[in-house]
């Protein structure tokens, strides 16, 4: 008669994929009592080890793994050597064999981790690539995403084990991705000094405005849309899937953070262009005190992370790290943050290692929907009216209230995407001509971080009681940050999250044209990766285009000289501008269009700067005529 522990031991065994080695079976009640006492080892959170003095016939030792290494970050795994069950020799051969086979399971599941994480991270480049040779300006890895959950849902309709096989394959991957989400988020506020230097106090103070009223507005907006849509389906809540959580960072991993760190730190100091260049060579110490800084933010109790999130913690840590290089270097805190965020694919920085892992977020949250897909098919309605809402609510309003307070265009374009995820925000801002992409990623960290600190406070005020309307008013209000912060603490809202998370930012992706009047400014020319992307930018076609200013950074790794004068022939205006403003120009050519009498003709002021190396550009007799001529 089956016991009911022999029951549970089966079903156990089954859950957690334990593997047992044997060479027979032919005794019912020797594998019953086997199995009964293999569950109080497994249960109990020991890995024992039986021989062949337990049985009649000399087995070998039966291996009982943990499902995940620590390598996969699912949980320490703990071991017991066998106890009482055989010979002191017999017992050391089992532990040894069971050493080694736990090692080379390590092994297997950092190879599996690499193999799936690369999968995803040469998907993200080969979209990528492909939409930019198709000139198509919709999203690549929104794109992505839609057909992976399109592929999963087909596989599990007609073949379900494959939809499984293919999950279970890539769940090293999306572990990974969620235990450092928040790092990939946390370059644009690294660089926020450089980002902020050239907006005036007023429009700051304007921007800061506009992204916590926004904030709560965007909330308030998708719960009570929510709310209202709940109200009219009546459909009742049902148990969502369990979301792995991934384990806290160990002592190891501190440490060998701060060797990397320390050793990197004084190569760099002592070897400028140790790897090729600065930013090559910056790169290893500024990552780690990067990832240090979260390390130890996360840590923090959850009291002090009320109000010193551990991304703040993060990026002050890279903050300090840069400035005490920059002293002892001499060289100032503006260039090594320039090396930190170069936006050069053949010269990448810290932070472009942090946020090339963007697109595979954002493919990472088809398995999180499919994963949510009953859930999202039973609670269609309420979540996917309340994303459209909300994401539209929040593009129009910010461009609204930003024109009513006289914020510049330039601006108010760069922060629209503020409730969108920084992938998502940045896809969707490179189609506006003249956004600032830094201040836009700023932007999004700081809304997310509003959100983190004080949505649940919020929603008990609001008296947002519905895990449905929770969820999705923070996921379309605070993306990443706010969601992580409620389902912390509100694990039955982190499905509703995940989904509203992921649908975020699909529907603004196509409302990206926007025909500029008056001033455009477009900063940080140096870091244009293909000159062909400028010109989407259309100048050409901006009729009421009066004042441009194109400008490239001095500080950083400077492009060639003939990249520099592609991207300044992308960039040719309309005839109609009265003034034109050029800096930081690295070329010893000005392009055609700067000396055709069109253009010359219309203008009113110019000025060039740093054009000691030029050698064809208006001269001053050619200008003479204007106004505030100034060649430089």
């Amino acid at each position: 008669m089956a016991t009911p522990l022999v029951a549970l031991s089966v079903q156990l065994c089954h859950h957690h994929s334990k593997q047992y080695s044997f060479k027979s079976q032919s005794q019912s009640r020797v594998n019953r009592d086997f199995r009964t006492k293999t569950l109080l080892g497994v249960y109990n959170g020991f890995q024992n080890v039986y021989n062949q003095s337990y049985f009649h016939k000399p087995w070998a030792p039966i291996r009982v793994l943990e499902p995940n290494s620590r390598f996969l970050q699912m949980g320490p795994q703990e071991t017991c050597s066998s106890r009482g069950i055989s010979k002191k020799s017999m017992s050391s051969e089992g532990s040894t064999s069971t050493s080694s086979s736990s090692i080379s399971q390590q092994v297997i599941g950092i190879l599996h981790l690499l193999v799936s994480l690369g999968i995803i991270l040469a998907m993200d480049k080969l979209l990528k690539k492909a939409f930019v040779a198709a000139a198509i300006k919709f999203p690549s890895a929104l794109f992505g995403m839609f057909c992976i959950f399109s592929v999963l849902v087909i596989l599990d309709i007609t073949i379900p084990a494959a939809a499984t096989s293919l999950m279970n394959f890539f769940e090293p991957a999306l572990l990974f991705i969620q235990r450092w989400l928040p790092l990939f988020y946390v370059p644009s506020l690294v660089v926020l000094p450089l980002s902020v230097k050239d907006i005036p106090a007023a429009s700051g103070v304007k921007i800061c405005f506009i992204t916590a009223g926004g904030w709560l507005a965007s909330l308030c907006v998708a719960g009570f849309t929510a709310i209202a849509v709940r109200k009219m389906v009546k459909t009742e809540m049902t148990d969502a899937e369990p979301m792995a959580k991934p384990s806290p960072f160990s002592p190891l991993e501190m440490w060998a953070w701060s060797g990397v760190f320390l050793v990197s730190f004084v190569v760099a100091l002592l070897y400028r262009t140790a790897l090729g260049t600065a930013a090559r060579t910056c790169l290893p110490f500024l990552l780690a005190s990067t990832v240090l800084g979260y390390m130890v933010g996360s840590g923090l109790p959850s009291g002090v992370k009320k109000v010193f999130h551990p991304i703040i913690c993060c990026a002050l840590s890279a903050d300090l790290a840069a400035l005490a290089f920059g002293y002892l270097s001499q060289s100032g805190l503006d260039p090594v943050l320039g090396y930190y965020l170069t936006k050069v694919s053949s010269n990448p920085g810290a932070g472009d290692v942090l946020m090339g892992f963007l697109g595979p977020v954002i493919l990472s949250f088809a398995f999180s929907m499919f994963k949510q897909r009953k859930l999202v098919k039973r609670h269609a309605a309420e979540i996917f009216t309340s994303v459209i809402v909300s994401t539209l609510f929040s593009l129009y309003s910010t461009a609204l209230v930003g024109r009513l307070v006289g914020l510049e265009p330039t601006l108010t374009v760069s922060i629209i995407p503020r409730c969108i995820t920084v992938a998502l925000a940045l896809s969707i801002v490179s189609f506006f001509e003249g956004a600032n992409s830094s201040l836009t990623a700023a932007v999004v960290v700081v809304t997310g971080l509003i959100g983190a600190n004080f949505v649940q406070a919020v929603l008990d005020k609001l008296s947002f009681r519905d895990p449905i309307a929770r969820g999705i008013a923070t996921a379309s209000s605070a993306h990443g940050l706010g969601t992580a912060a409620l389902s912390a603490k509100e694990p039955e809202a982190l499905p509703f999250c995940a989904i509203a998370y992921a649908l975020t930012g699909g529907q603004p992706a196509e409302k990206h044209k926007l025909n500029v009047k008056g001033k455009l400014y477009i900063l940080h020319l140096e870091r244009v990766e293909n000159p062909v992307d400028t010109k989407e930018a259309t100048l050409a076609q901006k009729e009421n285009l009066h004042h441009l200013t194109l400008n490239w950074r001095k500080y950083g790794e400077s492009e060639s000289q003939e990249h520099a004068e592609q991207v300044l022939e992308s960039l040719e205006p309309h005839p109609n501008p009265k003034q034109l403003k050029i800096e930081g120009y690295k070329s010893i050519h000005f392009q055609h269009w700067i000396c055709e009498p069109i253009i010359v003709d219309n203008l009113v002021s110019i000025e060039l700067s740093d054009r000691d190396n030029c050698v064809r550009s208006p001269t001053t007799r050619d200008v003479a005529f204007l106004k505030g001529s100034n060649i430089v």
